[in-house]
C-alpha cells in the first residue's frame, strides 16, 4: 500500500485544451519531510481567488524516511488523501469550475467554493450559506456588485428570519454568529483581490446577548461517576469530556491511533475539528481509565457514541438519578472542565490553550461565571 505512484497523472478537458493534474512532492528545508501539492499544466483559474495558478499545496506532509509502522501508516494516509483530492479537482475542472472569470463570480458561488476548497464542515458556515441562498432567492449577486445596502439588508434579514429547524425567529446569538461568518467571507474575498476594498470593515457585528453556561461542580461530577447510566458509552464519553475539555465532535471521532504514551504520560495527538489545528494534549490517569481497553489503531475510542434524541434523554435521566435537576447537555462537560480548572487556580491563559480557544475573551466568560459565584457566596453572610 505504501508504494503508491506519487506522480499519478490524468488529463481532463478545459475550454478546448488539455489540463494535466499531477501529484508532486516538495522537499522541505529540514530534509526530513516533503510537502504534497498538485501541479496544473496549463495553469487554471482558481474559483475561490479568481487567480491563475500552476499549483495547489495540500497542507499535507510525508516523512522522507519513515522509521516506525505509525509513520508509514501516516504516509500512506496522506498520499491516499492527496490522490483523492487530485481526483476531486480533476472532476471540478471537467465541470468547468476552474474557468470562470473573477468579474463574473457570484457571491454564493464564491462562498460555496470556499467551503468546499477548505473542506469546512462546520454547520455555522453551511447554515450561513443556506440563509444567504434564501435571502437572495433567484437574484444572485456578483461579488463586484456587493455594496453597503446589500450587507445591511442581509444583516437585518438574519435578525428577523425564521430558524429552519423550529420555525421560531433566529436567536440574536445565532444571527450574530452567521453574520460573523458572512463578514469573514467578504474579508477573504478582499484578500483574494476580488473586492476593491475591505467593505466588511465598515459593518459591525451583531451584538450578542450573554448566554447561561450550565456546568457541574466537582461533587456533582463525582456523583455522576458513581451513578449508573443506561448508556455506558455515553457515561464514559461525558466524563472523559469533563476531564479533558474536548468537544463532543472531537470525543466522538477520537481513535486509538491518536492516543500515545510517552515517558509515562498519556497524550492525545489530534486535529481539532473546529480550529483545524493539530494539538498535543496531556490527559490524566482518570481520563485514561474512562477510555477503556485499547483496541486496534483505526478503532474509535468511544465506538457507538451517536448524537440523538435518545442520547440526550439518557443524559437527562442519568443526571436526574445523580441528584442534578438542572438542564445538562453534553457540552456541559466542556463547560465543567473550564470552570473547574479556573476554580482550582489554573491561570486563564493555560485554560484557554487547553480548550483550544483562539480568542482569550471566549475563555474569560468562564472566569466571569466563577466571579459571580463568589459574589453570591459572599452575599449569603449577612448580619
Amino acid at each position: 500500500m505504501y508504494l503508491i505512484d506519487l506522480f499519478c497523472t490524468s488529463k481532463t478537458m478545459k475550454a478546448k485544451q488539455q489540463t494535466t493534474v499531477t501529484l508532486r512532492q516538495k522537499l522541505l528545508s529540514d530534509k526530513k519531510s516533503k510537502s504534497l501539492y498538485l501541479d496544473f499544466y496549463p495553469a487554471i483559474t482558481d474559483p475561490v481567488t479568481g487567480k491563475s495558478t500552476r499549483r495547489k499545496f495540500l497542507n499535507s506532509y510525508i516523512k522522507v524516511r519513515p522509521k516506525t509502522d505509525l509513520e508509514k501508516q501516516m504516509n500512506d494516509e496522506a498520499l491516499t488523501n492527496a490522490n483523492a483530492e487530485r481526483i476531486k479537482i480533476e472532476a471540478a475542472i471537467q465541470r468547468g469550475e476552474y474557468s470562470k472569470s473573477p468579474s463574473k463570480l457570484y457571491l454564493f458561488d464564491y462562498f460555496q467554493n470556499y467551503i468546499t476548497s477548505k473542506e469546512i464542515k462546520a454547520s455555522i458556515y453551511t447554515g450561513c450559506l443556506q440563509y444567504l441562498d434564501e435571502f437572495e432567492g433567484t437574484n444572485k449577486i456578483r461579488l463586484t456588485a456587493i455594496d453597503d445596502d446589500f450587507i445591511n439588508e442581509f444583516k437585518d434579514y438574519l435578525q428577523k428570519t425564521k430558524n429552519r429547524k423550529n420555525g421560531k425567529t433566529l436567536t440574536k446569538n445565532s444571527a450574530a454568529n452567521y453574520f460573523i461568518v458572512f463578514r469573514a467571507i467578504l474579508h477573504q474575498a478582499f484578500k483574494d483581490r476580488l473586492l476593491a476594498d475591505d467593505i466588511r470593515a465598515r459593518h459591525e457585528n451583531i451584538k450578542k446577548t450573554e448566554t447561561h453556561r450550565e456546568y457541574l461542580t466537582i461533587d456533582e461530577l463525582r456523583n455522576l461517576a458513581l451513578t449508573d447510566c443506561k448508556n455506558e458509552i455515553l457515561k464514559r464519553a461525558f466524563i472523559f469530556s469533563a476531564l479533558t475539555g474536548l468537544r463532543y465532535s472531537d470525543v466522538e471521532s477520537l481513535s486509538w491511533k491518536e492516543i500515545r504514551t510517552e515517558a509515562g504520560q498519556t497524550y492525545i495527538y489530534k486535529q481539532i475539528k473546529k480550529s483545524k489545528r493539530n494539538e498535543r494534549m496531556p490527559i490524566n490517569d482518570d481520563a485514561v481509565k474512562y477510555m477503556g481497553d485499547r483496541r486496534r489503531d483505526e478503532a474509535k475510542v468511544f465506538d457507538g457514541l451517536e448524537y440523538s434524541y435518545h442520547m440526550n434523554n439518557d443524559l437527562r435521566l442519568w443526571a436526574a438519578n445523580a441528584g442534578i435537576s438542572r438542564h445538562i447537555t453534553f457540552h456541559s462537560a466542556r463547560h465543567t472542565f473550564a470552570t473547574l480548572q479556573i476554580t482550582l487556580g489554573t491561570d486563564i491563559y493555560t485554560v484557554s490553550k487547553m480548550l483550544g480557544h483562539r480568542d482569550m475573551t471566549t475563555t474569560q466568560i468562564y472566569a466571569k461565571l466563577i466571579d459571580q459565584k463568589k459574589i453570591e457566596a459572599v452575599n449569603r453572610i449577612k448580619l
